[in-house]
């Protein structure tokens, strides 16, 4: 691969707020506490590189061509004058005709329905794992307040997100042509 050509794995998740008032069983008596239940739900999007750690997320509105295209020039403006091969899975937005791909962006699909083959799916499971699992949130902003606090964690420490990806690494007489 030359050196000016960047490898990353990109991908997307569903981030719930589920916390409503309700009645809950327990030993003895049925006390009101929050619970699931409620249906707002906050898009994410990521990048990740795994031979550098680097990562890149936006929280977006939802998930469509305007907002893919949205992350894709902030995924080109982080490599000017590079080239960038961003693997992604085949959801219908990333092959919209209307979305509209920077130059220095070159995508590449999986094949359909292998999500262990995009080492991106790792992190959601880390922000789930170290910040999300088992609490409900009061407020949506109380919810993005965690998530953008987790990414910043993790855009922080590259060595975490290259433990978390390094099954992408390639070997070094592995040979990409694009």
């Amino acid at each position: 691969m030359r050196p000016d050509t960047h490898l990353l794995f990109a991908d997307e998740a569903w981030w719930g707020l589920t916390t409503e008032r309700g009645r809950v069983w327990t030993r003895g008596a049925r006390p009101t506490l929050r619970v699931s239940g409620g249906r707002s739900w906050t898009p994410v999007m990521a990048a990740v590189e795994p031979a550098t750690g680097r990562l890149h997320a936006l929280v977006a509105g939802r998930f469509d061509a305007r907002w893919f295209g949205l992350f894709l020039a902030e995924v080109a403006a982080a490599y000017p004058g590079e080239r960038v091969i961003l693997v992604l899975d085949n959801a219908g937005w990333h092959r919209a005709r209307r979305l509209r791909v920077p130059p220095n962006i070159i995508l590449w699909f999986l094949p359909p329905h292998s999500p262990e083959l995009n080492p991106a799916e790792q992190l959601w499971q880390w922000l789930r794992d170290q910040h999300t699992r088992g609490v409900l949130f009061p407020t949506r902003a109380a919810l993005l307040d965690t998530l953008c606090h987790g990414l910043v964690a993790l855009m922080d420490e590259p060595a975490r997100v290259r433990s978390l990806t390094a099954r992408a690494t390639a070997r070094p007489d592995a040979r990409i042509s694009a």
